[in-house]
């Protein structure tokens, strides 16, 4: 499989989320991974940073992580057990873990924390419900899954997968800061009232690895990068699969089919969500131009209920976060068309994030007012 198609199924990994496990093992094995060049991981030693990433979230900061969790239980047993502070420093923490990780009664909370992630994280790329199929499956890395599922004297190791070693270092920062906002947003809907959570998530944090790389441009691309490097697709996935070749909504009053109610099977989806879809245009004015649709047929920006409005808005954000990391672009215009006379030709409520580059037009000063090109320049 193209490595572009198996890292955009990223997008996928937060799909119908109860427990924040999923969250900090990502985060978790994000960090391992930016450290030396051990590429192969117990399961305790992601569930050691599982719990040195939650740790002041759970115990400084209080927060609800919601009842069907045990890692906020098991920090705070941990706690308790060894008699260590709610604001011990994080690198503190971490090397205590690693003195004490003979620890009989610690490796016993900590081992159970990761029990089924490992096997369920691997369902954008292994669909099936079952266990020893994904590891089977993961040996062969199958549709370019992140990493496979080895046992070796009882114990459960996760092997990186060589092609993705480079793209999760390259991309460490990003990828790590969205698996945060991602868990920010998460967090909120269990602690309502409470502002500031992706600032609790982080603030104890202290760079693992300061050498990251800085990216190369090519001047002739505008700093795209290479497709086999594309970027972690920021998305709020709410179904396992794309609609791409399938009827989004029945709520047409078309003569025709409205060809964004019955997706073209070659459509590039990078964002879904229950009520919207984000896709690449068929016919772009830049790199990276994405259109953005509700699922439900309505013919004009106006047509949307207030709800809709919000999630198009929420899908902007991610559609813009995915892009930046794409792309690297210098601005953005973001623009709707609302009927025949403003140049609508598809009459199915559509939002345009058109990624801009320096030097793509000579004076790009007025921006979206060059819709009438006379009156651009002011």
């Amino acid at each position: 499989m193209e490595m572009k198609s198996a890292f955009a199924r990223l997008s996928l990994i937060f799909n119908s989320t109860t427990a924040s496990y999923k969250f900090f093992w990502y985060i978790s094995l994000l960090d391992l991974n930016r450290i030396g060049d051990k590429h192969r991981y117990t399961v305790w030693d992601v569930g050691l940073e599982m719990v040195i990433n939650s740790w002041h979230p759970v115990l400084f900061h209080s927060l609800s992580f919601g009842k069907q969790d045990s890692l906020p239980m098991a920090v705070s047993q941990i706690s308790r057990m060894f008699s260590l502070k709610a604001d011990i420093n994080k690198e503190e923490l971490r090397q205590w873990m690693h003195n004490n990780s003979g620890n009989l009664e610690l490796r016993k909370v900590i081992d159970f924390l990761p029990k089924n992630v490992p096997y369920r994280f691997l369902r954008p790329w292994i669909d099936t419900a079952n266990d020893s199929e994904v590891v089977r499956r993961s040996h062969e890395y199958e549709n370019g899954c992140p990493y496979s599922i080895m046992f070796e004297n009882d114990r459960m190791y996760i092997v990186i997968n060589d092609s993705w070693i480079q793209f999760l270092r390259d991309n460490y920062l990003e990828q790590r800061q969205y698996a945060i906002s991602r868990l920010a947003s998460f967090l909120e809907r269990r602690n309502p009232g409470i502002g500031d959570i992706e600032k609790m998530l982080t603030e104890y944090d202290t760079p693992i690895i300061t050498d990251v790389p800085e990216r190369k441009s090519n001047n002739n691309n505008h700093g795209y990068k290479n497709s086999e490097q594309t970027a972690f697709i920021a998305a709020e996935q709410t179904s396992s699969e794309y609609h791409v070749g399938k009827v989004l909504s029945q709520e047409t009053t078309e003569p025709s089919p409205c060809p964004f109610c019955h997706l073209s099977d070659k459509t590039e989806v990078i964002f879904e969500s229950q009520d919207c879809i984000a896709f690449f245009d068929a016919y772009p004015v830049s790199k990276g131009h994405t259109l953005i649709i509700p699922k439900r047929h309505v013919a004009s920006f106006f047509d949307l209920g207030e709800h809709e409005m919000e999630l198009m808005n929420e899908a902007i954000r991610y559609v813009k976060a995915t892009l930046d990391m794409m792309y690297h672009p210098d601005g953005y215009n973001i623009g709707v068309n609302v009927g025949q006379a403003a140049g609508q030709s598809i009459f199915h409520c559509h939002i345009h994030v058109i990624p801009r580059y320096k030097g793509d037009m000579d004076n790009p000063k007025g921006g979206v007012r060059g819709v009438i090109p006379n009156k651009q320049q002011y």
